[in-house]
C-alpha cells in the first residue's frame, strides 16, 4: 500500500478549453495535477507493477472562515460534510488524482478496479491518497 497527502486546499479537475481547434487544460489543474505525481514519487519511487489497482481518496476541505464558531466547530468534528456551493464534485476530485497518477503510479488508470472517494471538512486541507496492488 502507498499513502501520500498533498497539503493544501484540494483542487478539483476543470473542463478544458478549446482554443483554435485545441483543447487546453488549465494551467492550475496541470499544476496540480504534477504536485499529486510529485507527492506519489517522494511516496513510492516507482510505478505499481500489478494489473489491477484500488484508490481510496480523501478530499478534506477548508472550513469557510465566515460560518459561525459553532458551525466551524460541527465542521471540525465531521458533524457538517461539503456539498453544493463551492466544495466541488467529488467525481472531479476522484478524476484529477487519476489524471495526475497517470503514467505514474499506474500505465494508465483503466487498471483502476476499486475507487473509494470522500469529502470532508478539517482545519488542516489537503488531499490524501492510497493506491494498493489487487492482485496479479
Amino acid at each position: 500500500m502507498i499513502e501520500f497527502e498533498v497539503p493544501g486546499a484540494p483542487e478539483t479537475w476543470k473542463r478544458t478549453t478549446s482554443f483554435r481547434g485545441r483543447r487546453l487544460t488549465p494551467k492550475k489543474v496541470r499544476d496540480y495535477e504534477k504536485a499529486i505525481a510529485l507527492m506519489f514519487m517522494a511516496a513510492k519511487g516507482r510505478r505499481c507493477e500489478s494489473g489491477s489497482i484500488g484508490v481510496e481518496i480523501y478530499a478534506a476541505l477548508p472550513i469557510p472562515a465566515s460560518w459561525s464558531r459553532q458551525k466551524q466547530r460541527q465542521a471540525a468534528v465531521g458533524d457538517l460534510r461539503p456539498w453544493g456551493g463551492n466544495s466541488g464534485d467529488l467525481d472531479n476530485y476522484a478524476k484529477i488524482v487519476m489524471d495526475g497518477l497517470n503514467g505514474v503510479a499506474f500505465h494508465d488508470d483503466s487498471q483502476v478496479v476499486s475507487l473509494h472517494a470522500e469529502k470532508w471538512y478539517s482545519v488542516n486541507p489537503c488531499l490524501r491518497v492510497k493506491l494498493w496492488e489487487i492482485g496479479t
